[in-house]
């Protein structure tokens, strides 16, 4: 009996909002529509309000660098940029970008810089990613995916694509996963 009426008094205290840590339903109600205007008109300001496109804008361009920073390639000592545009899983597509465009003979160094960046890995049967190196329109693609590639080796791979496009003569940049874009 005993049981019954404190769990009666629990759920008394519970409907009638008599708790120190229960808001009535009305007062509820009320907070949740406040939000939501809140939300809406800070979404009607985004629209319209120049300042903030310009501040999401320059964040967007700062987020840019971050990420270069973060996966070191700030620190790779390359005479070309690169830059990193966004996240896509285990996978990183390199658009390479020459400063008088492609040609054969630039798509073929390219071709033999990654061989031979790749080559001592798996004459160590080390694993380094499935890469695939092609011509696409005015760049040349490097296609890297890193399923099942040891977690150690995976910044080798990131950054070796990196250094080894450094012997690759007329490089203009390198833009890591192109439109991946972050919107925010």
């Amino acid at each position: 009996m005993e049981k019954f009426i404190f769990t009666m008094i629990l759920l008394c205290i519970m409907l009638t909002g008599c708790g120190s840590c229960h808001k009535s339903g009305d007062v509820y109600v009320q907070e949740q529509e406040q939000e939501q205007e809140q939300e809406q008109e800070q979404e009607d300001n985004l629209d319209t309000d120049s300042s903030t496109i310009f501040y999401t804008k320059e964040r967007n361009e700062n987020m840019e660098y971050e990420f270069d920073s973060m996966m070191g390639f700030d620190k790779l000592g390359l005479y070309y940029e690169a830059h990193m545009a966004g996240m896509n899983g285990e996978c990183f597509c390199y658009s390479v970008y020459f400063e008088e465009g492609l040609t054969d003979e630039k798509f073929e160094e390219t071709d033999k810089a990654i061989c031979e960046f790749i080559k001592p890995y798996n004459d160590k049967d080390i694993y380094l990613g499935y890469l695939d190196v092609s011509k696409v329109d005015d760049k040349v693609d490097i296609y890297l995916d890193l399923g099942n590639v040891d977690p150690e080796y995976s910044e080798t791979a990131i950054n070796g694509i990196l250094k080894a496009l450094n012997n690759v003569s007329g490089i203009k940049c390198v833009i890591v996963n192109e439109g991946c874009d972050f919107d925010y």
